[in-house]
Formats: structure tokens, sequence, C-alpha cells
């Protein structure tokens, strides 16, 4: 017989190769029999947690083709990380959560996510941190809150000045600038619009 240890880690890896594969629900059982296994309990460590924190890709995200896989797969994350809090895989689950409710239109909750993702002192050093503030910027900007956009990329690019998305985050805020004016035009303020394009044109 192969080693218990080699076993366990064949299980592991057969639920990467089925989801790598196309077959998520083949994949999602597999880790699911591998999660509820002795073997694995005894195990433990890093298989445990990453077949526990896979189990939402099964489901379609960070991108949930409906509703029903969002909803799935956020409860998925939720058991690893409440399982797993310390992992170094926590911070990218709360990322993700937040890409899955972007995917499907829904802001709200994606915000709350990476605001909080953001606030976490546990995840001062995760290197998830720059396109969490990217992504808040982005969620703001969808629902017209320029302002609040405009507050997050500043953040980025106060906080992340060596990303290889600083010039991106920085055009993004000069876009942010202007749909602020265009906004105050086509409510038909007029000279709130010109005083905004004024400042705007001056600056940049």
């Amino acid at each position: 017989r192969a080693p218990a240890k080699l076993i366990v880690e064949a299980r592991f890896q057969l639920g990467k190769a089925q989801l790598a594969a196309g077959q998520p629900a083949q994949a999602r059982r597999t880790w699911q029999d591998f999660l509820t296994s002795d073997a694995a309990k005894e195990a433990g460590g890093g298989l445990l947690a990453g077949g526990t924190y896979r189990i939402a890709h099964t489901y379609g995200l960070p991108t949930p083709g409906s509703a029903g896989d969002l909803e799935l797969g956020v409860a998925a994350l939720e058991v690893f990380l409440k399982k797993f809090p310390e992992h170094k895989l926590a911070p990218q689950a709360e990322y993700e959560i937040a890409q899955a409710y972007i995917h499907l239109g829904r802001y709200a909750p994606a915000i709350e996510r990476l605001k909080s993702l953001i606030g976490n002192a546990a995840y001062a050093k995760s290197g998830v941190l720059p396109e969490a503030r990217k992504l808040l910027g982005q969620s703001y900007f969808a629902q017209r809150k320029f302002a609040e956009a405009i507050a997050a990329w500043k953040e980025f690019l106060e906080k992340h000045p060596t990303s290889s998305s600083w010039s991106d985050v920085q055009r993004l805020v000069i876009d942010a600038e202007y749909q602020t004016a265009e906004e105050q035009y086509q409510e038909q303020n007029y000279d709130k619009a010109r005083e905004l394009w004024a400042t705007f044109l001056n600056k940049y």
C-alpha cells in the first residue's frame, strides 16, 4: 500500500485535476469526501485548508455564473474563513468574495467586503491589498459615487507607489474627476460643471 500521506495528497490533487478539466461537481464531491475523511483530518495542515478554500471555486468563484452559485460559493469561503482565519489565503478569500459580488453587479456588499479587508490589521502585509483598493474605487465608480472612488484610488496611489497598476489608477482618477463635472452638466448644474472643468483643465 502507498503511504497514508501520499494517498491524502493524491485525493487532494485529484480534485484540482477535475476542476481544471471542467468537472466542478466531481471536484466538489472529491474534496468534500476528502475533507470528511479520517486521513485528511489526521494530515491536517495545508491540504485541509487548501481543500476547504477550493470548494468555492467549484461554484465558479470569483466569477459565478448565477446568483445561486454566488451564494453557495460565498458560503463556502465563509466556512474557510471561520476555520482558518489566520491562513495565508484568508485575505485572498475575502477579495474573491468581493469579486464575485461585483461580477453579478452587487456593488454594495462588495464595497463592505473590500472595506473590511482593507481595514483588517491582520492583512496589513497582504499582497492582495493593492488590487483590493483599486477594486474598491471601481465599485464606487460603477455606482457613480465619484468622490468616494477618487478617495479610494488616491489611497492606492499613496500606499502602493511601486505597484504595476499605479499608472492605470492615476488615469482612473483623472477619468473620475472629469466624470464628476460631466454629471453636474447632465443635471444642468452648469455653474458647478464650469467650475469643475476649469479646475480640471488647470490641473491637467
